[in-house]
């Protein structure tokens, strides 16, 4: 199993630094002191910014990732940080790599270009993955880049429409015609969405989510595994549409259940894209790769998530904040501490 390079330290986004609320992941600050609290659970050795953190407040769990909160989280004794936010090359902990600290995450010239949902669509397409039919502009230019590809490429409606940025299924819509399109170019809230918007052909059929994991040392029933490639937990069936589309409001709970196939071909190789994708993009830690099925039944992928949600609902107050990762280790058999101290021994430095 992977010796410690010593305590880890979390950090949660400040709203000061160059992250927008598009790029944050949801509630950032209580999930960066439920893992925090995990860690502690599990007797990882941990810095806080106080000796003692209170299991209810979120604020004494996890520092900030500034400069100032880096340098307080290191001058503490952290040997590993854990940035919970998609970590660009703009990052104030990108520049400081070389500093000779373990990073739990992913690499930012990794993340920054994959936070664009059409970029990542074109990487997997030409890592020779198929997904629906897309493209993307900015919200005054979708409709005519919509009959750009309609009669050469053959995209027509139903269609999703959706950010190119941002988490979850807000602002994500399911169009029937051009009209409806209309109505949602011209009420765009950018403030919210971004600028830019995505256009894709509309999968009918069932949806699920796998999640996948790095190469590394895990324990798995109490037994200690060496996983040599990427590996898959068991899909999660997406349920509880509203108008095909997750609602953006609605507790995980009532959207997840275990997945029970017709046809376990199909889910081996939807797994099997899952886990290509991963090895595609070089990931170092937890992603979550969203398929639905097409006509002909055949899974394809539609969206992935490269820095996830990882809430875990295990301090006092939380239990209701379950996150899909931690939904689907709950499944396979992780209660949430373990999940938590088997995604922190992915550790990496810059010399890797």
């Amino acid at each position: 199993m992977k010796e410690w390079l010593g305590p880890i330290a979390v950090l949660y986004p400040a709203e000061q630094e160059t992250q927008s609320i598009l790029r944050q992941p949801p509630e950032a600050r209580e999930t960066t002191a439920d893992i925090a609290y995990a860690l502690k659970e599990c007797r990882v050795p941990i810095i806080t910014p106080v000796a003692e953190p209170d299991p209810h407040d979120a604020y004494q769990w996890s520092f900030p990732d500034t400069n100032d909160g880096i340098n307080q989280a290191l001058s503490q004794g952290a040997r590993i940080l854990w940035p919970y936010v998609p970590m660009d090359t703009e990052h104030p902990l990108s520049s400081r790599l070389e500093e000779g600290m373990g990073i739990t995450g992913q690499m930012p010239v990794l993340i920054d270009p994959l936070e664009s949902k059409a970029f990542s669509h074109n990487v997997i397409q030409h890592g020779g993955i198929v997904m629906p039919l897309a493209t993307s502009a900015d919200a005054k230019d979708i409709i005519s880049q919509f009959d750009i590809y309609s009669a050469p490429y053959g995209m027509d409606f139903p269609l999703i429409v959706k950010p190119v940025r941002g988490y979850g299924r807000r602002n994500v819509r399911l169009v029937h015609n051009r009209e409806e399109l209309m109505d949602i170019v011209e009420h765009w809230d950018r403030a919210s969405a971004g600028d830019e918007v995505m256009i894709q052909a509309f999968l009918p059929g069932e949806e699920i989510t796998i999640v996948v994991f790095p190469p590394g040392d895990y324990q798995i029933d109490e037994t200690e595994i060496h996983k040599t490639r990427y590996w898959a937990l068991p899909p999660v069936h997406r349920i509880h549409h509203v108008d095909q589309i997750l609602p953006p409001d609605v507790p995980l709970l009532e959207t997840v259940e275990p997945f029970e196939p017709t046809d376990e071909v199909t889910v081996r190789e939807a797994a099997a894209q899952a886990m290509k994708l991963a090895d595609l993009v070089q990931s170092r830690s937890v992603i979550t790769v969203d398929f639905r099925q097409d006509a002909s039944g055949q899974f394809r992928i539609f969206d992935a998530n490269f820095v996830p949600d990882l809430a875990g609902g295990n301090r006092p107050g939380r239990e209701q904040a379950q996150s899909l990762v931690a939904y689907a280790a709950q499944v396979f058999g992780w209660e949430y501490p373990e999940l938590i101290e088997n995604l922190a021994r992915q550790w990496w430095t810059f010399e890797e």
